[in-house]
């Protein structure tokens, strides 16, 4: 038999995992991912960070709609990469790296399925 589909969070539809909105929080490399909002206040307090990458992410008041916030999920708000990534707390030097996720294959559908009538 065919494998059980994901939970629906961890389903997404698009190739390089823009609609996804799991909770996988650990690089490819195996490095934990650092929260948005933390990698937003450090790039904002630091003005030898990376300036181009900084402004690439969306205004704060778009963030939900990219499934960003207080959490260290990977994304890929906007499709700003060819898959979903997050800020590492292992990367080298004082500014966190970016970082590839593996989220997995994107699926043909997401679907909820409907909860089993009761007995």
């Amino acid at each position: 038999p065919p494998p059980p589909p994901p939970p629906p969070r961890e389903c997404y539809t698009m190739n390089d995992g823009a609609d996804y909105r799991g909770t996988c929080s650990v690089t490819a490399n195996g490095n934990p991912c650092e929260s948005w909002t933390a990698h937003v206040q450090e790039a904002a307090a630091d003005p030898t960070a990376a300036k181009a990458d900084r402004f690439a992410l969306p205004p704060l008041s778009e963030w939900a709609a990219w499934g960003l916030g207080d959490h260290n999920y990977c994304r890929n708000p906007g499709s700003l990469h060819p898959c979903a990534f997050c800020y590492a707390v292992g990367g080298t030097g004082r500014f966190k790296t970016l970082d590839y996720c593996d989220i997995g294959q994107p699926r043909e559908t997401c679907s909820i399925s409907p909860p089993p009538p009761p007995p």
